[in-house]
């Protein structure tokens, strides 16, 4: 409550500054949890994933913690991983002070990592599935690899190649051919696995494209995939479609994010299958101790 008042204080819901005061003030408030006296127990629900082990199926979905800046204080909200990004990646320039500021705070806060899973979501500027766009995203993963518990392709970007309404199969083929080319590569270089995943903008409108894009990413060795739900209806309806894909594509991990907004939403796309959810808009309109009670909640009802 004394989180939205202040926002709505400060803030005009029509513009974009509700976004930029929520990160300050989630900063704030989640460094103030660190004063508290009283060590609480974080609940936990162990949930497995893509090959990974999440003490819970919430996580902090891409776009609000686009430094790694946030990363030492979401334990004290409770999520079960945190993604970062979406870093973009240019192989055609060199990289900018953003990319640099988040390498630096990683480093710092792999010196305190705890049971939270990081995931870190790339980029590409470029609208087509070429092999600059391809070398965009394999640079992302040389650079990001070490600090990674998984790796996100984002494909979601509105003018993609990736989101036409009948994309070219055998390009978008080749293209993720290509990805996990190199990602194979830096698994045996480093004798490390870091599951890879695909990011899918998903339209009320154009499902069958999305089920076949997951076809060609299972088939080329994806660990799974997140669905960004755009204009659907209601959380009813995304549900009744995340359990089609679960009874068609056994085994892959999906990954839900979009019109989550209470601990009911999270129970009804988890029971429909989804491996994981994600939340943004509902943490910056209700806060870091709404969100942390939501996840309580949830642990405790699942």
């Amino acid at each position: 409550m004394v989180y939205q008042a202040i926002l709505s204080v400060l803030t005009n819901s029509n513009d974009g500054s509700i976004h930029r005061f929520a990160h300050r003030l989630i900063d704030v408030f989640s460094q103030l949890s660190k004063l508290n006296p009283i060590k609480q127990k974080r609940p936990t629900l162990a949930i497995k994933a893509m090959g990974l082990s999440f003490n819970n199926p919430v996580g902090l979905a891409a776009g609000f913690d686009r430094t790694a800046k946030f990363l030492p204080y979401a334990k004290f909200i409770g999520f079960g991983f945190v993604e970062i990004g979406t870093i973009n990646i240019n192989t055609t320039k060199i990289l900018d002070d953003s990319i640099a500021t988040t390498l630096r705070n990683l480093k710092k806060a792999a010196k305190h990592k705890h049971a939270t899973q990081w995931g870190i979501s790339l980029g590409s500027l470029r609208n087509k599935l070429d092999q600059q766009t391809a070398d965009d995203y394999n640079k992302g993963m040389d650079l990001f690899w070490q600090y990674a518990d998984y790796l996100v392709i984002n494909l979601s970007r509105p003018e993609s190649d990736a989101r036409a309404l009948k994309p070219d199969r055998y390009e978008l083929d080749l293209f993720l051919a290509n990805i996990q080319h190199h990602h194979q590569h830096l698994s045996e270089q480093r004798q490390q696995t870091v599951p890879l995943v695909a990011k899918l903008a998903v339209d009320y409108q154009q499902t069958e494209n999305t089920t076949r894009t997951i076809a060609l990413l299972k088939q080329r060795g994806f660990s799974g995939v997140i669905l960004a739900f755009e204009n659907w209806p209601d959380i009813q309806q995304t549900a009744d479609f995340i359990k089609k894909l679960k009874a068609e594509y056994k085994g892959f991990s999906l990954i839900a994010v979009g019109g989550i907004r209470s601990t009911q939403d999270c129970q009804q796309l988890i029971a429909a299958g989804a491996s994981l959810v994600q939340i943004y808009t509902s943490l910056v309109q209700q806060g870091p101790l709404q969100t942390k009670q939501m996840i309580a909640k949830l642990i405790k009802q699942v």
